[in-house]
């Protein structure tokens, strides 16, 4: 039996250094953490900023619950709507940039509907505030021009949408003159 149970745990140990993982201790408690260290011994883990050493001898399986995302795989959702009442054909083209400023600011996020309604912005994690814009490509050339319809959040491209870390929802585009 033991023999066994050194194999299972040996093929449970092949989790990259730093993937999360959850632990199911003999006693029943399941723990989720950051794998640190392993050995046939123990696996070292970081839960929740505290280093836990568990040992062999106390764990009942390892699950590989995949890598940690790093700070830049992390990303923070935009959820709105484009409503535009007098719409007649295009996609609607949405951009989060990092500055009012057209000859400064980045896109750091961008999504494409068929039609008005419903989108999805994901933003780098630690994003403080993003501008909002959007347009309808009419004429199918991936650039806003005069003729067609643009769209803001707040009061134009120059209301800044504050993030403070977590999802935003009900931003609502609306054409701007």
């Amino acid at each position: 039996m033991r023999i066994i149970l050194t194999i299972i745990l040996f093929g449970c140990f092949l989790v990259n250094a730093w993937a999360q993982a959850a632990i199911k201790l003999k006693t029943g408690a399941t723990v989720e953490g950051k794998v640190i260290e392993q050995t046939k011994d123990y696996v070292k883990m970081d839960v929740f900023g505290t280093e836990i050493t568990y040992w062999s001898d106390d764990i009942e399986n390892i699950q590989d619950l995949g890598q940690a995302p790093t700070p830049q795989e992390q990303k923070i959702m935009i959820n709105g709507q484009v409503v535009y009442e007098e719409y007649s054909e295009g996609p609607i083209s949405i951009a989060a940039f990092d500055s009012p400023d057209p000859k400064s600011r980045k896109a750091i996020a961008r999504a494409k509907l068929d039609k008005p309604g419903k989108f999805t912005l994901k933003v780098p994690a630690g994003t403080k505030q993003v501008y909002i814009s959007a347009y309808n490509d009419k004429n199918n050339d991936k650039r806003p021009d005069k003729e067609e319809t643009s769209f803001r959040a707040g009061n134009g491209l120059n209301t800044p949408i504050p993030i403070s870390g977590a999802d935003l929802n009900d931003i609502v585009l609306q054409p701007y003159k």
